[in-house]
């Protein structure tokens, strides 16, 4: 069972019932302050679990831009920020701002434009050493989100991909 949680309740509930469990970072989008956060946040969870006789494992859903060379993908986040739909992306953020969730608190509204709850910018090399990161503060996995999808995808499959197996977060 997979679930996603981030109140007390949510996460005793996914404790007791889940096998993975969705994360989000506790310090917002910034991949830095996301990997300083993450470690204490996945022990607790992982904590927690192992108190109701339980292991779980625990996934982030990381927005990558991810093109050839790190300024190709640092262009193509400036251009989605200045090319953003302002009514949209303030209807958007505004809903995360109320009511008991705990999740997203820390994100930015410039977060939403960009989307996922971690950035990872960069050329297929800093991607993969941005999942080591993710991994090394106690994430067991990633979603990954893409701005243009199927292109992005394909770009992900054909030069990420093969370095992750290299660094030993695929298998096969």
């Amino acid at each position: 069972m997979v679930n996603a949680a981030s109140s007390g309740a949510g996460l005793d509930y996914a404790a007791k019932h889940s096998d993975l469990i969705f994360v989000t970072s506790p310090a917002g989008a910034n991949l830095d302050r996301a990997c300083e956060a993450l470690p204490s946040h996945n022990t607790k969870i992982k904590a927690l679990a192992r108190g109701h006789g339980r292991e779980v494992k625990t996934i982030i859903n990381p927005h990558v831009i991810c093109r050839a060379t790190e300024a190709e993908a640092r262009a193509q986040y400036r251009a989605i920020m200045e090319h953003q739909d302002p009514v949209a992306a303030d209807n958007f953020y505004a809903t995360f701002m109320g009511g008991d969730q705990r999740s997203w608190k820390a994100a930015t509204r410039s977060d939403w434009v960009i989307g996922g709850n971690v950035h990872v910018v960069g050329s297929p090399e800093q991607v993969v050493e941005a999942f080591v990161r993710l991994h090394e503060a106690g994430c067991d996995g990633v979603q990954v989100n893409f701005y243009d999808y199927l292109p992005d995808l394909e770009f992900f499959g054909a030069h990420v991909l093969p370095l992750m197996k290299q660094a030993g977060l695929r298998a096969g």
